[in-house]
């Protein structure tokens, strides 16, 4: 499994001078935890947006929604990861068990295990 840790980068040629970079990725987020959100009425500075550039974004984010899901599969493993976010949450257990179950779900959805779209009639393997 992945570590936690950030990334770094170097911004000179003896890599003497590091930087954190971005949260780490994780296995419980359908996109590894690489998602875009597009905000409402501020930028990210948090100064307040023109009602032109907030129509902007509204489009912006009804286009993104749109493009969000690429294939079937990756809206169902959206799904897959939500339904154990839900199920880890309702069990009490920690973030490593909902790391280790949306990586067998990954990989059970890879090797074609999970027919169907249906997630929530194979959450039941996850359950103690």
């Amino acid at each position: 499994m992945p570590g936690r840790s950030s990334r770094t980068r170097t911004y000179d040629k003896d890599e003497t001078n590091r930087e954190r970079t971005g949260a780490p990725l994780t296995e419980a987020r359908h996109d590894r935890g690489l998602s875009t959100k597009i905000g409402y009425k501020a930028d990210g500075k948090g100064n307040r947006l023109s009602s032109r550039k907030r129509r902007q974004l509204g489009r912006l984010r009804r286009e993104h929604t749109r493009a969000k899901w690429q294939s079937k599969a990756e809206r169902n493993l959206a799904h897959g990861c939500t339904e154990i976010a839900r199920l880890v949450g309702a069990l009490d257990l920690d973030r490593d068990h909902r790391e280790q179950a949306s990586a067998l779900f990954r990989s059970a959805q890879s090797a074609d295990l999970l027919p169907g779209p249906v997630v929530s009639a194979h959450s039941d393997i996850f359950q103690i």
